[in-house]
Order: C-alpha cells, then structure tokens, then sequence
C-alpha cells in the first residue's frame, strides 16, 4: 500500500509537461523573448512536479540560462532543496536572485537582473525566469523587463500582455501591480542617484 507521499506523488506524474508561456519584446529593433513559469519539481498540496521531467522540458525549448527568484527556505518547502545544484549539473547558466514570495525586488536588485538578463538575451541564449508559482515576481520581473528593453511600451500594455500569457491572476498583489506602474519612474529615481554617488566621489 502506498503512505501518502506516493500517492500524492502518484497523482501527479500526468501533470503534464511544464508550461513555459513566452513574453516577447523588442531590443533596438531585435525581437527577443523570455519563457516564463511555475517552480520546476514543486511539490506542494495536491500539485508534486516530477523535477527530472521538468528539467528535460526546460533543455527540449532549449533553454540555457535559469533565472530562479526563490529564496532557499522556499525550495526548502515546495521540496526540491537542491534545484540550485540541480539546475547547474544539467547544464543550465543559474542566475539566483531571491525575492520574498509574493513580494517585489528593491530597485537596486532588480535593475541588476534586468541588465543580466539583457545581456544574455542579446548573445542569443534562450532564458526561463520562475518564482514559485509564476505569477507573482517573475511577472514582476518579466513586465519590467519589457519596458526596460523597449521604452515604447507602457505599464498597462506589459500587464496586459503577461496576463493574456499566465491567466488573469498574474500580477498578484496591489503592492507588484503598483511597482509595474511606478516602474519607469523608479528607474529615472535609480539613475539620477548612481550619477550623483558617481559624481560625488
């Protein structure tokens, strides 16, 4: 008889392969695009990933650099403690930048994380962002990343466009929703203030 971690376990082998939902933008006049979605292997309530299954997914899109906004007890918790290493042994490039779950990244870190997935957008890599359900920061992230590559775009246009893409509940929180809308503001704010440490060096 099964105990029931494998019978959880058991009902969740057909749960089909991972869902990668891709945000696509522009960059100088290049379309570019980014996958996004759930925390690979999760294990949690009536919903266990099978891990090696989702990894192969992420390899068959050909994906080769991994943006995991997770913080560490929470991989801890959706039980895969060692998806970091996990994502580095398969072959994967890990970019790990923590965000609270159901949070927002200060706009220091999240500027970072803009420029690096920039970066290896424009050298031809494929890349998958994903918090735990990937609804809330990594579309956080991911509208960001569409205004910051493309200023035509606004707040309204990426909300919009991440939501036709993850469903109706991406975006989460009025406080992620408010970040989107404040973002292009927060970026001047965020460049004024390094060339004023800049200058006062």
């Amino acid at each position: 008889m099964l105990d029931s971690d494998e019978e959880r376990f058991t009902y969740c082998q057909d749960a089909g392969p991972l869902k990668l939902d891709w945000m696509q933008f522009s960059i100088a006049g290049h379309e570019y695009s980014i996958a996004v979605g759930e925390l690979p292997g999760r294990k949690y309530k009536h919903c266990w990933r099978n891990l090696q299954n989702d990894l192969a997914d992420l390899k068959a899109a050909g994906i080769s650099h991994i943006y995991c906004l997770c913080r560490h007890e929470d991989l801890v918790r959706y039980r895969v403690p060692r998806l970091l290493q996990d994502y580095t042994s398969h072959g994967f490039s890990l970019h790990h930048y923590p965000v609270h779950d159901g949070g927002i990244p200060d706009i220091d870190q999240l500027m970072m994380i803009l420029k690096d997935i920039k970066t290896v957008l424009e050298r031809g890599n494929k890349a998958f962002i994903h918090c735990f359900g990937g609804l809330g920061s990594s579309c956080v992230v991911t509208t960001c990343l569409a205004m910051y590559c493309d200023e035509t775009l606004t707040s309204s246009d990426t909300i919009s466009t991440i939501r036709t893409l993850r469903g109706p509940r991406a975006v989460q929180t009025v406080k992620q929703y408010n970040f989107i809308n404040d973002f292009k503001e927060l970026r001047r704010e965020h460049i004024t203030l390094n060339l004023a440490r800049r200058l006062s060096r």
